[in-house]
Protein backbone atom coordinates (compact mmCIF):
# COMPACT_ATOMS: atom_id res chain seq x y z
CA UNK A 1 0.00 0.00 0.00
CA UNK A 2 1.08 3.57 -0.63
CA UNK A 3 2.78 5.34 2.25
CA UNK A 4 2.80 8.88 0.89
CA UNK A 5 -0.84 9.95 1.14
CA UNK A 6 -0.37 11.84 4.43
CA UNK A 7 -4.05 12.74 4.54
CA UNK A 8 -5.57 13.14 7.99
CA UNK A 9 -8.40 10.98 9.26
CA UNK A 10 -10.25 11.79 12.48
CA UNK A 11 -11.72 8.60 13.95
CA UNK A 12 -14.58 9.25 16.38
CA UNK A 13 -15.71 6.14 18.28
CA UNK A 14 -16.05 5.13 21.93
CA UNK A 15 -14.80 1.60 21.14
CA UNK A 16 -11.08 1.83 21.98
CA UNK A 17 -10.26 -1.62 20.59
CA UNK A 18 -11.83 -0.78 17.24
CA UNK A 19 -10.04 2.56 17.17
CA UNK A 20 -6.69 0.86 17.77
CA UNK A 21 -7.33 -1.66 15.01
CA UNK A 22 -8.42 0.99 12.48
CA UNK A 23 -5.59 3.33 13.47
CA UNK A 24 -3.04 0.64 12.63
CA UNK A 25 -4.82 -0.39 9.44
CA UNK A 26 -5.31 3.14 8.09
CA UNK A 27 -1.80 4.07 9.19
CA UNK A 28 -0.42 1.20 7.13
CA UNK A 29 -2.46 2.55 4.20
CA UNK A 30 -0.62 5.86 4.49
CA UNK A 31 -3.07 8.00 6.47
CA UNK A 32 -2.39 9.99 9.60
CA UNK A 33 -5.07 9.03 12.12
CA UNK A 34 -6.19 10.87 15.24
CA UNK A 35 -8.81 9.48 17.61
CA UNK A 36 -11.69 11.04 19.53
CA UNK A 37 -13.81 8.98 21.93
CA UNK A 38 -16.60 11.50 22.64
CA UNK A 39 -18.97 12.88 20.02
CA UNK A 40 -19.66 16.02 22.07
CA UNK A 41 -16.06 17.15 21.45
CA UNK A 42 -16.31 16.89 17.67
CA UNK A 43 -17.31 20.48 16.76
CA UNK A 44 -14.41 21.80 18.89
CA UNK A 45 -11.70 19.21 18.26
CA UNK A 46 -12.21 19.14 14.50
CA UNK A 47 -10.79 22.67 14.32
CA UNK A 48 -7.54 21.61 15.99
CA UNK A 49 -7.25 18.27 14.19
CA UNK A 50 -8.04 19.78 10.75
CA UNK A 51 -8.81 16.36 9.24
CA UNK A 52 -9.38 15.68 5.57
CA UNK A 53 -12.16 13.27 6.55
CA UNK A 54 -14.05 12.16 9.67
CA UNK A 55 -15.10 8.56 10.35
CA UNK A 56 -17.73 8.66 13.10
CA UNK A 57 -19.80 6.15 15.04
CA UNK A 58 -23.57 6.71 15.11
CA UNK A 59 -24.10 6.15 18.86
CA UNK A 60 -22.23 7.50 21.90
CA UNK A 61 -22.92 7.53 25.66
CA UNK A 62 -22.56 11.33 25.83
CA UNK A 63 -24.27 12.47 22.64
CA UNK A 64 -26.05 11.04 19.63
CA UNK A 65 -23.71 10.98 16.63
CA UNK A 66 -26.36 12.54 14.40
CA UNK A 67 -26.64 15.46 16.83
CA UNK A 68 -22.88 16.01 16.58
CA UNK A 69 -23.08 15.81 12.79
CA UNK A 70 -25.93 18.32 12.71
CA UNK A 71 -23.95 20.70 14.94
CA UNK A 72 -20.92 20.32 12.68
CA UNK A 73 -22.86 21.19 9.53
CA UNK A 74 -24.71 23.95 11.38
CA UNK A 75 -21.37 25.63 12.06
CA UNK A 76 -20.66 25.59 8.33
CA UNK A 77 -18.03 22.84 8.48
CA UNK A 78 -18.03 20.87 5.24
CA UNK A 79 -15.40 18.26 6.21
CA UNK A 80 -16.43 14.92 4.64
CA UNK A 81 -17.98 12.52 7.17
CA UNK A 82 -18.48 8.77 6.96
CA UNK A 83 -20.93 7.46 9.57
CA UNK A 84 -20.52 3.86 10.74
CA UNK A 85 -23.17 2.07 12.79
CA UNK A 86 -24.90 -1.21 13.54
CA UNK A 87 -28.15 0.78 13.09
CA UNK A 88 -28.00 0.38 9.33
CA UNK A 89 -31.66 0.20 8.36
CA UNK A 90 -32.81 2.28 5.39
CA UNK A 91 -34.43 5.00 7.52
CA UNK A 92 -31.31 5.54 9.61
CA UNK A 93 -29.12 5.71 6.51
CA UNK A 94 -31.43 8.25 4.88
CA UNK A 95 -31.45 10.41 8.02
CA UNK A 96 -27.66 10.34 8.22
CA UNK A 97 -27.24 11.33 4.58
CA UNK A 98 -29.86 14.07 4.86
CA UNK A 99 -28.05 15.51 7.89
CA UNK A 100 -24.89 15.86 5.85
CA UNK A 101 -23.02 12.54 6.00
CA UNK A 102 -21.11 11.74 2.83
CA UNK A 103 -21.40 7.98 3.31
CA UNK A 104 -22.90 5.46 5.75
CA UNK A 105 -21.16 2.17 6.55
CA UNK A 106 -22.94 -0.66 8.32
CA UNK A 107 -21.22 -2.51 11.17
CA UNK A 108 -19.71 -5.03 11.23
CA UNK A 109 -17.45 -4.36 8.27
CA UNK A 110 -14.02 -5.40 7.09
CA UNK A 111 -11.39 -2.63 7.31
CA UNK A 112 -10.72 -2.86 3.57
CA UNK A 113 -14.31 -1.77 2.86
CA UNK A 114 -13.88 1.29 5.07
CA UNK A 115 -10.61 2.07 3.28
CA UNK A 116 -12.34 1.84 -0.10
CA UNK A 117 -15.09 4.20 1.05
CA UNK A 118 -12.57 6.66 2.48
CA UNK A 119 -10.71 6.73 -0.82
CA UNK A 120 -13.96 7.20 -2.77
CA UNK A 121 -15.15 10.11 -0.61
CA UNK A 122 -11.73 11.79 -0.72
CA UNK A 123 -11.61 11.41 -4.50
CA UNK A 124 -14.97 13.19 -4.79
CA UNK A 125 -13.81 15.91 -2.42
CA UNK A 126 -10.52 16.42 -4.22
CA UNK A 127 -12.31 16.58 -7.56
CA UNK A 128 -14.37 19.41 -6.16
CA UNK A 129 -11.36 21.56 -5.28
CA UNK A 130 -9.26 21.16 -8.42
CA UNK A 131 -8.39 24.51 -9.95
CA UNK A 132 -9.64 23.40 -13.34
CA UNK A 133 -12.95 22.08 -12.03
CA UNK A 134 -15.98 23.69 -13.74
CA UNK A 135 -17.78 23.65 -10.39
CA UNK A 136 -15.20 25.01 -8.02
CA UNK A 137 -12.61 26.88 -10.03
CA UNK A 138 -10.78 29.05 -7.55
CA UNK A 139 -11.90 27.30 -4.36
CA UNK A 140 -8.41 26.30 -3.33
CA UNK A 141 -7.08 29.79 -4.03
CA UNK A 142 -10.11 31.45 -2.38
CA UNK A 143 -10.41 33.68 -5.46
CA UNK A 144 -14.02 32.93 -6.34
CA UNK A 145 -16.08 35.95 -5.21
CA UNK A 146 -19.04 35.35 -2.93
CA UNK A 147 -22.46 35.28 -4.56
CA UNK A 148 -25.40 36.97 -2.84
CA UNK A 149 -29.10 36.48 -3.56
CA UNK A 150 -31.98 37.46 -1.30
CA UNK A 151 -30.89 36.82 2.31
CA UNK A 152 -28.26 34.28 1.20
CA UNK A 153 -24.50 34.48 0.64
CA UNK A 154 -22.53 31.68 -1.03
CA UNK A 155 -19.03 31.71 0.50
CA UNK A 156 -16.74 29.70 -1.76
CA UNK A 157 -13.66 30.00 0.46
CA UNK A 158 -15.31 27.93 3.20
CA UNK A 159 -17.92 26.21 1.01
CA UNK A 160 -20.65 27.64 3.24
CA UNK A 161 -24.06 29.18 2.63
CA UNK A 162 -25.15 31.92 5.03
CA UNK A 163 -28.71 33.19 5.54
CA UNK A 164 -28.62 36.62 7.17
CA UNK A 165 -25.13 35.71 8.40
CA UNK A 166 -26.18 32.33 9.88
CA UNK A 167 -24.58 29.17 8.37
CA UNK A 168 -27.06 26.82 6.75
CA UNK A 169 -26.86 23.04 7.00
CA UNK A 170 -26.14 22.05 3.40
CA UNK A 171 -24.34 18.87 2.49
CA UNK A 172 -21.24 18.96 0.30
CA UNK A 173 -23.26 17.73 -2.69
CA UNK A 174 -25.96 20.36 -2.11
CA UNK A 175 -23.34 23.10 -1.96
CA UNK A 176 -21.74 21.81 -5.19
CA UNK A 177 -25.12 21.87 -6.95
CA UNK A 178 -25.85 25.40 -5.73
CA UNK A 179 -22.36 26.51 -6.80
CA UNK A 180 -23.04 25.31 -10.35
CA UNK A 181 -26.15 27.48 -10.50
CA UNK A 182 -24.69 30.48 -8.66
CA UNK A 183 -21.82 30.71 -11.16
CA UNK A 184 -24.31 30.63 -14.07
CA UNK A 185 -27.20 33.01 -13.20
CA UNK A 186 -30.07 33.08 -15.69
CA UNK A 187 -28.58 30.20 -17.70
CA UNK A 188 -30.85 27.25 -18.44
CA UNK A 189 -29.06 24.01 -17.52
CA UNK A 190 -30.38 20.64 -18.60
CA UNK A 191 -30.17 17.58 -16.38
CA UNK A 192 -27.40 16.11 -18.53
CA UNK A 193 -25.45 19.39 -18.38
CA UNK A 194 -25.77 19.51 -14.58
CA UNK A 195 -24.56 15.93 -14.36
CA UNK A 196 -21.52 16.80 -16.48
CA UNK A 197 -20.72 19.92 -14.47
CA UNK A 198 -20.94 17.96 -11.22
CA UNK A 199 -18.45 15.44 -12.65
CA UNK A 200 -20.31 12.32 -11.63
CA UNK A 201 -21.30 13.62 -8.22
CA UNK A 202 -24.95 13.06 -9.13
CA UNK A 203 -26.82 10.76 -11.50
CA UNK A 204 -28.97 12.34 -14.18
CA UNK A 205 -31.98 10.42 -12.88
CA UNK A 206 -31.47 12.00 -9.43
CA UNK A 207 -31.23 15.64 -10.53
CA UNK A 208 -34.91 16.43 -9.96
CA UNK A 209 -34.81 15.05 -6.41
CA UNK A 210 -31.54 16.84 -5.61
CA UNK A 211 -32.95 20.18 -6.79
CA UNK A 212 -36.16 19.66 -4.80
CA UNK A 213 -34.11 19.07 -1.63
CA UNK A 214 -31.91 22.10 -2.35
CA UNK A 215 -35.02 24.26 -2.75
CA UNK A 216 -36.24 23.09 0.64
CA UNK A 217 -32.94 24.22 2.18
CA UNK A 218 -33.23 27.69 0.59
CA UNK A 219 -36.76 28.96 1.19
CA UNK A 220 -37.57 32.31 -0.40
CA UNK A 221 -40.33 34.86 -0.74
CA UNK A 222 -43.72 33.08 -0.99
CA UNK A 223 -44.45 35.29 -4.01
CA UNK A 224 -41.33 33.85 -5.69
CA UNK A 225 -41.13 30.32 -4.25
CA UNK A 226 -37.90 29.14 -5.84
CA UNK A 227 -34.54 30.66 -6.66
CA UNK A 228 -34.04 27.70 -8.98
CA UNK A 229 -36.82 27.72 -11.55
CA UNK A 230 -37.98 24.90 -13.80
CA UNK A 231 -37.89 25.75 -17.50
CA UNK A 232 -40.40 23.48 -19.20
CA UNK A 233 -38.80 20.94 -21.49
CA UNK A 234 -35.32 22.44 -21.05
CA UNK A 235 -34.02 22.17 -17.49
CA UNK A 236 -33.44 24.59 -14.62
CA UNK A 237 -32.44 28.22 -14.25
CA UNK A 238 -31.00 30.08 -11.25
CA UNK A 239 -32.81 33.42 -10.81
CA UNK A 240 -31.01 35.47 -8.13
CA UNK A 241 -33.26 38.50 -8.73
CA UNK A 242 -37.01 37.79 -9.13
CA UNK A 243 -37.27 41.01 -11.18
CA UNK A 244 -35.58 39.14 -14.02
CA UNK A 245 -38.61 36.87 -14.28
CA UNK A 246 -40.94 39.75 -14.98
CA UNK A 247 -38.39 41.06 -17.47
CA UNK A 248 -39.10 38.34 -20.00
CA UNK A 249 -38.41 34.79 -18.82
CA UNK A 250 -41.61 34.10 -16.91
CA UNK A 251 -43.43 32.79 -19.96
CA UNK A 252 -40.94 29.91 -20.26
CA UNK A 253 -40.66 29.17 -16.55
CA UNK A 254 -42.88 26.87 -14.54
CA UNK A 255 -43.35 28.95 -11.38
CA UNK A 256 -44.81 26.03 -9.43
CA UNK A 257 -42.10 23.45 -10.11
Amino acid sequence: MMKSLSQRILLVDADQALCELLTRFLGDAGYRVSVLHRAAQLPVDIRSAEPDLVVMERRFPDLDGFTALKQLRGHGDATPVIVMSSLADAIDRVIGLELGADDYLAKPFVPSELLARIRAVLRRTQAGVQADSPITSGYAQHKQPDVCFGPYRVVYASRTVLRDGVPQCLTESQFALLAVFAQRPMMTLSRSRLTALLQGGIRESSVNVAIARLREMLPGDPAHPHWIRTVRGEGYRFVPDPAHVSAGVESSVDMDS
